[in-house]
Order: C-alpha cells, then structure tokens, then sequence
C-alpha cells in the first residue's frame, strides 16, 4: 500500500510539472497558432487591398484630370480649382483657398492657416473628395453627356456639413443624371426631401 501511495504522489507530481509545462507551452504557443497568423495576414491583406483600390482611383482621377488639362480649346479645367474650393467652403462653411500640385490639392487655406490634404479631418476629407469628384464630373460632361455614380458621400460628415453637401448634391442633379448609393435611411430621406 505503501509503494502504490508513492507511486500515486510521484503521478500527481508528474502530472502537476506536465500541465505547467503545458500551460507555459500554450502561452508561448497562443500567439503563433495558425488560426490567428490566418486571420492576421486576412486582415493585413484586406487593408492593403483597400489601400490600393484607393491609390488606384486617385491614379485614374489625376489621368483624367491631366487629359482635361491638356486640352487646347475650351479647357474646362480653368476654373476647376476654383469650383472645387467653393464646394468645399460651402460644405464646410469656411471660406477656404486650395493650393494645387497638378491636378490635385495639395493643401488647403483657412483663416490664414496651412494645412497639407492628408491633415485633413475625415469629414473635411469627405467634404473635399465630393467636391473634387463633382467639379471633375462638370469638367468631363461640358465635352459631352454622362452620368456620375457616388457611393454614401455624406457618411463621415457633420449634421451642417452634411445638409449642404446634399443641397450641391441636389443642385448639380439639375445639371447632369446622378446615381446615389447608401446604407443610411437618414441619407436617402434627406435627398428625398430636397428633390
């Protein structure tokens, strides 16, 4: 009875080291298990393919912005810059001047104060990718017909941000067909309202 009872301590001893052995296996282990590396690289791809799609649009927006640019007779880019400060003083409320490299804004101007593009806020960020896309699509469709497609335009800007974009929405409806995509009833029914 005696050696069955040693052995039987020596097996929970055993046991006792085996499991913190484990335990201190899985910690170590937790962080490289397949599933997470799987999820982390998904993860990581997902971004960059966001990051891509995005620098691919602003590539194909400077291409069609340049060949606007090249044009000889009745450039419709002359006043491009200046259309798209207006959209965006409107839909922010403050008087702003844009300052171009190319085709693109390379900062903006407020209050005497200078700030590159990617300083922006979201929302300013939003207000200005609508204004640059609208006063891109005057500029194409003056040579020609066409129609523009936005997808949730007004989901990262403020209640007062938000109403007058929706009013140049609506306003440049007037001028030229105009697809508008959301997810947010608010949204549509804001557009509605104006139409």
């Amino acid at each position: 009875l005696d050696t069955a009872q040693l052995t039987r301590l020596e097996g929970e001893q055993n046991l006792s080291l085996k499991k913190q052995e484990q335990v201190r296996l899985t910690t170590e282990l937790a962080d490289r298990r397949s599933e997470d590396l799987g999820e982390k690289a998904e993860a990581a791809k997902r971004t960059f393919e966001r990051t891509r799609t995005k620098g691919r649009d602003y590539l194909r927006i400077r291409e069609v912005l340049d060949t606007f640019a090249t044009l000889e007779e009745n450039d419709p880019m002359v006043e491009f810059g200046e259309k798209v400060a207006a959209m965006f003083s409107r839909i922010t409320g403050q008087p702003t001047t844009l300052a171009f490299d190319g085709q693109l804004p390379a900062s903006v101007e407020r209050g005497g104060v200078q700030v590159p593009q990617d300083r922006l806020s979201q929302g300013a960020n939003g207000a200005l990718a609508l204004a640059l896309r609208l006063a891109m699509t005057q500029a194409y469709l003056a040579a020609g017909s066409g129609f523009i497609m936005l997808d949730d335009p007004l989901v990262n800007l403020d209640k007062h941000r938000m109403a007058q974009a929706a009013e140049i929405i609506r306003r440049f409806s007037e001028q030229a067909q105009l697809i508008f995509f959301t997810c947010h009833d608010e949204h549509a029914a804001r557009l509605k309202q104006l139409a």
